[in-house]
């Protein structure tokens, strides 16, 4: 079957086509699925794995929710099992949540099951965009550039005059 009449039977079931006279097809384009915006996104009020909201979560207590920068989904850091650490880094960037995650690099969410994220930031990315690119996932935590470069600045000293 061809992919033009596999799309317009599925159209047709569900539908978003009609068939009129003759061969001719008409579209209920209001049918049609929304197409996503850009910008901002409205972050949803409650947490996408409790269902509790910033004045409960699973403990029943009150906890700030995170919420994905792409589709607004949100979620308790204490849900996520992210540390205080993690939390405070990821309201710092646009995060994604796991179903919009893309490579902090190549900005695609191509090859998902390529895609390591940051122990320390929750950034993902591509094992073949990292710089030297790795084969194989790690053993144990893994930091990325970012990260790293931040754990690896000396501490200021005082200077005295």
């Amino acid at each position: 079957m061809h992919a033009n009449t596999a799309l317009y039977l599925t159209l047709l079931h569900t539908g978003v086509a009609s068939i009129t006279q003759g061969d001719h097809a008409d579209i209920n384009k209001e049918s049609l699925p929304a197409k996503k915006k850009k910008g901002p996104v409205e972050p949803n009020n409650y947490c996408d794995f409790c269902l509790g909201d910033a004045a409960k979560n699973k403990s029943g207590d009150p906890e700030d929710m995170v919420s994905c920068a792409e589709c607004g989904h949100s979620g308790h850091p204490s849900c996520l099992q992210f540390t205080p650490s993690i939390t405070a880094k990821v309201r710092s960037y646009r995060w994604q949540c796991i179903e919009c995650k893309s490579c902090h690099l190549c900005g695609t969410s191509d090859n998902d099951d390529q895609l390591l994220f940051c122990d320390d930031c929750d950034r993902g990315y591509h094992m073949y965009c990292l710089t030297p690119p790795i084969s194989s996932p790690p053993e144990g935590s893994w930091s990325c550039e970012l990260c790293k470069a931040e754990t690896d600045v000396p501490p200021k000293q005082d200077v005295l005059a």
